[in-house]
């Protein structure tokens, strides 16, 4: 019967020292993306933030004519590139539409 407690808490103490996955710092992603926005026209605003890991976020911008489009990021080298974008509509949506 001891060696049975022995072997649970032995499989226990191992699975509490293993680390699950990490996670990702949407502001922090959110705030450097931002900037690279800026630093390559300045011509959108951040929206949104869909799913972000470390190293790939989607991000959903506004450009000042109202186009909506889903960006995706992916980080190379310490820097966040845009990988591809995709028009979500032409105009805002307004109430009553």
């Amino acid at each position: 019967m001891r060696s049975l407690f022995f072997v649970i808490a032995v499989s226990l103490s191992a699975c509490a020292t293993t680390q699950g996955p990490s996670h990702a710092n949407i502001p922090l992603t959110r705030h450097q993306i931002d900037d690279a926005i800026a630093a390559e026209h300045g011509d959108r605003k951040i929206n949104s933030m869909g799913k972000v890991t470390d190293d790939r976020a989607v991000v959903y911008t506004t450009a000042a004519d109202g186009t909506r489009q889903e960006e995706t990021w992916v980080k190379s080298g310490g820097a966040w590139k845009l990988e591809n974008k995709t028009a979500i509509s032409a105009t805002p949506q307004t109430e009553g539409n």
